[in-house]
């Protein structure tokens, strides 16, 4: 038998001592015939193990790396909308699962594009401080109402990033287009400001031929249904072209309005 007293294991204002086994078998019950046995004053039943970490650097390595989620939603009310959630990145090797935040704060911004102002302005379900929105991790998702303004009419990509770079948070650029209001005066945005030609949104098609339609839109500003047939390859493919153009019309950075002629509808580009 091993004897411990409870002053050695912090109980306060006790007096007395513990009987433990030397092994990790139980106690005797005294019922040769019982089938069930508690651990009862054991080892198993009273230490709880503390696990201490320490590290000699400060490193990323200890970290939980989080993912925004986001899905552009139609607009609402003159204001753009998306909902956003954030949650942990699945585990790697060396990364603590239970260490993390209970919070993230995220913001919105154009990527490479700071002549246009970003203004959120409701998100229910999170707090909103200085345009940050303070996010539940793995909550449920929140729905961002916000607009953007600029020296012209435009349409541009959004990132969602955190902006206090406190945690490691991957951040994300839906492949959706949003619409910029030209309505910022001049002097609001440094008149050294170079306003730059979108040039990446054809990566976001898989089919080369619907890239080539919407290419031709910005080289020639108006595109007709027989010329649709000529580059998409039969009147099945208009057809599915028409039926899906308000989803291909979120990954090109202008808009574009439809005109119904004696030919057929004609789709031509927005300045």
């Amino acid at each position: 038998m091993v004897t411990v007293s409870l002053n050695a294991l912090k109980y306060e204002g006790q007096e007395g001592y513990l009987l433990f086994r030397k092994d990790t078998a139980v106690f005797a019950t005294g019922n040769p015939g019982a089938t069930f046995v508690h651990g009862g004053n054991s080892l198993q039943e009273r230490v709880i193990p503390v696990l201490t970490v320490s590290h000699r650097h400060q490193s990323h390595l200890a970290m939980v790396k989080y993912l925004i989620e986001a899905k552009p939603e139609p607009s609402i009310l003159d204001c753009s909308r998306i909902r956003v959630r954030v949650k942990p990145a699945p585990v790697a090797q060396g990364v603590l699962s239970f260490v993390g935040a209970r919070e993230i704060n995220v913001a919105l911004r154009v990527p490479e594009r700071p002549d246009i102002q970003v203004t959120i302005k409701d998100a229910p379900g999170a707090e909103v401080k200085n345009q940050q929105l303070q996010i539940a991790v793995e909550g449920d998702w929140i729905e961002v109402l916000f607009d953007l303004k600029g020296q012209r009419d435009e349409r541009v990509r959004l990132e969602i990033y955190h902006p206090d770079n406190v945690e490691d948070v991957e951040s994300i650029v839906p492949q959706t287009y949003f619409n910029v209001s030209g309505s910022l005066i001049q002097g609001e945005v440094s008149a050294a400001t170079e306003l730059p030609k979108n040039t990446d949104w054809q990566d976001s098609f898989e089919d080369e031929t619907v890239r080539r339609v919407f290419f031709h839109l910005q080289q020639h500003g108006s595109i007709t249904e027989s010329e649709l047939n000529q580059i998409l390859g039969s009147a099945r493919l208009v057809r599915r072209f028409s039926l899906d153009f308000e989803e291909h019309l979120k990954k090109v950075p202008f808009s574009v309005r439809i005109e119904t002629t004696s030919n057929g509808k004609r789709y031509v580009k927005q300045n």
